[in-house]
Formats: structure tokens, sequence, C-alpha cells
């Protein structure tokens, strides 16, 4: 068996829980077949892309003999080259045993990130109160009148000055408050948001 094999790879790398090559390698059986075609190798290279990159052949074909043509082999790892897996959104590095979601995102900021989905899904474009402000329920529609029945000045969905947070429900000028408002979904994912975010509250 041939031990110096190329493995030239047009994907970014995430070393999570599973140590995914991107798009391509997922799941257990395509791991398995790059350990298999690792094993069996002679005198050529394997090809990690994406799974566009396979469907146009010429490209794939153009690719392989550049690389072919230029490539080398190093006899050493780069200094300074960083394996350690990092939290696209929030920076944070990922330690031996911590879950990488999606293998990109902490638990936080995917948490985070599918509440912004949820609410992505209920734009403010139904529900207005009395003033005119565009709620995305009826509930928020209720509240919001509230705040207007009672003279209280109010502003929807303001910018939050809390890292990784973006928006509260409402802004209250007087008092500098920050309001947000929980609906009645018994999710599981949703009730751990709430948590996560009365906790970077917390810590801002």
């Amino acid at each position: 068996q041939e031990k110096k094999i190329v493995i030239f790879a047009t994907t970014k790398y995430w070393g999570g829980r599973n140590n995914w090559f991107g798009e391509l390698l997922e799941g257990k059986i395509s791991r398995n077949l790059l350990n298999v075609a690792a094993s069996r190798a002679q005198e050529k290279f394997i090809i990690i892309g994406s799974k566009e990159l396979f469907r146009e052949v010429e490209l794939y074909r153009g690719l392989y003999e550049y690389i072919e043509e230029v490539g080398y082999v190093v006899s050493a790892p780069f200094q300074g080259y960083d394996t350690e897996s990092q939290c696209e959104d929030c920076g944070k590095v990922i330690r031996e045993g911590e879950t990488l979601y999606m293998d990109r995102y902490c638990w936080d900021c995917h948490i985070l990130r599918r509440l912004r989905n949820f609410l992505e899904e209920r734009p403010r474009t139904t529900w207005r109160a009395a003033d005119g402000d565009l709620l995305r329920s009826s509930d928020e529609v209720r509240i919001d009148d509230w705040f207007h029945r009672n003279g209280i000045e109010h502003e929807v969905e303001r910018r939050v000055p809390v890292d990784r947070l973006r928006y509260c429900d409402w802004y209250l000028p007087r008092g500098d408050i920050y309001v947000e408002y929980w609906g009645l979904t018994d999710e599981e994912w949703y009730r751990k948001a709430k948590e996560v975010k009365k906790r970077l509250y917390s810590d801002a």
C-alpha cells in the first residue's frame, strides 16, 4: 500500500464532533468511503469537494490536471496552522468534548439562529396596533396597545446593545428598558432560547 497520499480539499474542514469535510462527506458511510480510498490509494489524489464540483465533470477534470501539474507534498505540517474549531458567529473555541452544531456554531449561537429563523417566518406585515405599529402576533398587538393607552412611549424591535442579540420586542426610552415577550409555544428549543437570551442579558 502506498503511504504518500495527496488529499486536496475544496471545501472547508469543520473539526466538529464528527470531523466532517463540508457537504460532500455527510454521514458515517461517506467517511468510511474516504478511509477505504486512503487505505487502497496508489499514487493518486483524493479530491474532496462540494457536490456542485462533482456535477461539473470538466471542472473536476481541470482541477485534477492543475493539481497534478503544480501541486506538491509538504514534508511537515505548516507552522502555526490552527486546528481548533471555532463558532462562526461569536468565535468561541470549541473544546474537546463540546459539540459544534451544524459543524459551524456553538450552542448559544445555534439556538439564537433558530430563534431568528422562527421570527423571520412571522414577518411584521399582518398585525397592526392602534398607534400604527406593525407586530408579529395578536398578543403583541395587545401589549403594544396597552403601552399606547397608558401613554408609555415605546419603539418596536430596537437594536439591543448586547453581543449576539439583535433586537428586543420593545424599547421604552423612559427608563432605558428593553422588553422581551415570550409567546405560548411549548417547544423545547424555544424554552432553551429563552434561557440563552436571559443569560446573555444578565451577563451584559
